[in-house]
């Protein structure tokens, strides 16, 4: 099951923090520039376990889920106090791509993370996104949408922190490259049909 699919009950879950936003005046640019921080934390844990000790990817699930949230709570604070407006849809456009560029280009210092992989994953991670914002509507299709790759990557980085299998981390790259692929076809047939005379 896509992530995406329980994106609605998923928002239910914040509306506690979205009252708060509102009721303080919090900025939706806040949560934003906040996912962002928390894929430099990501970046930074994955180094610690790639240079100190596994254990620390523990803390890769927690950052990302962060990450994930605060991208969705930048949407519906900016529609609940009416600040939507096309500055804060490239601004969090851009956030996603630079969060995505920490979180995965972490895997370079993981010393059992084939380079040429994790190249390619952050590659298509991009092309994938990119993809992802040209329709009519934006594109949430795919086997590798942004909040099921920071899951897997979680999950994936998570096991292997107890089960130290450098295999694991082989796995991941391999199956992450494979969804990404698939992302791409189907977002670019969604967009080619959309192109098409009705």
């Amino acid at each position: 099951m896509k992530l995406y699919t329980v994106k609605p009950a998923f928002q239910n879950t914040l509306k506690g923090a979205v009252d708060l936003s509102c009721r303080f005046n919090i900025h939706p640019d806040v949560f934003t520039y906040g996912a962002i921080v928390a894929s430099a934390l990501a970046f930074a844990v994955i180094w610690a376990a790639g240079a100190f000790d596994p254990l620390f990817f523990v803390l890769v699930f927690p950052l990302c889920f962060l990450r994930i949230a605060f991208n969705a709570l930048d949407g519906l604070v900016a529609r609940a106090r009416r600040l939507s407006d096309p500055a804060g849809k490239i601004k969090n456009e851009f956030g996603d791509r630079i969060s995505d560029i920490l979180v995965l280009s972490g895997l370079f210092l993981v010393p059992t993370a084939n380079v040429c992989l994790t190249a390619a994953v952050l590659t298509l991670t991009l092309l994938a996104s990119y993809l992802g914002v040209l329709g009519q509507e934006r594109i949430y299709s795919g086997l590798m949408a942004k909040a099921d790759r920071m899951l897997y990557l979680s999950v994936f980085l998570f096991i292997y922190a107890f089960a130290r299998v450098d295999s694991l981390i082989f796995g991941l790259q391999v199956f992450m490259i494979l969804g990404l692929l698939q992302t791409i076809f189907v977002r670019l047939q969604k967009l080619l049909s959309e192109g098409q005379p009705q």
